[in-house]
């Protein structure tokens, strides 16, 4: 018989202040439905990565891995929504380019790229970013870095 593994991601929970928390469970998918079934037994000792640092799981199968602030997933969900008309989406990408991917280059150009008033210059003084992330990124703290990081 075959074991196979699947990995059920529980959550992104708040660990701590400006940080996240990618919490899941590997466990044996007895019957091969991608879904954690009673009876199917999570898998301790097992290497969990986000391509930057790895975690074992515990004896029930759980790992936590802290993702922090990091970059955008660069999936969009976040265009159209700024009330000052930055251009979000972009922005992100931009700074993901210059800190996910440590492409400086490609990161100031794409920032530079963007039409007056889209950057995120006017982050800097928004109270609060009415922007929300799928993966409940502070959008308004990360849009301000791209800004100080590569505007000019």
């Amino acid at each position: 018989m075959e074991l196979r593994l699947a990995i059920l991601l529980l959550a992104l929970a708040p660990a701590a202040a400006g940080a996240e928390t990618a919490r899941g469970t590997v466990f044996e998918d007895r019957d091969e439905d991608g879904l954690r079934d009673p009876g199917e037994p999570g898998i301790a000792n097992v290497r969990v990565s986000d391509g930057r640092q790895v975690v074992l799981t515990d004896r029930g199968g759980d790992y936590a891995l802290e993702i922090g602030d990091r970059h955008c997933g660069l999936c969009g969900a976040c265009g159209g929504v700024c009330p000052r008309g930055v251009e979000v989406p972009n922005v992100l990408r931009a700074l993901t380019y210059l800190e996910g991917y440590r492409e400086e280059d490609l990161a100031r150009a794409a920032y530079g790229s963007l039409p007056p008033g889209r950057n995120a210059a006017a982050c800097g003084d928004c109270g609060a970013c009415l922007v929300a992330c799928r993966l409940r990124l502070p959008v308004g703290r990360l849009a301000r870095r791209a800004h100080a990081r590569l505007a000019g």
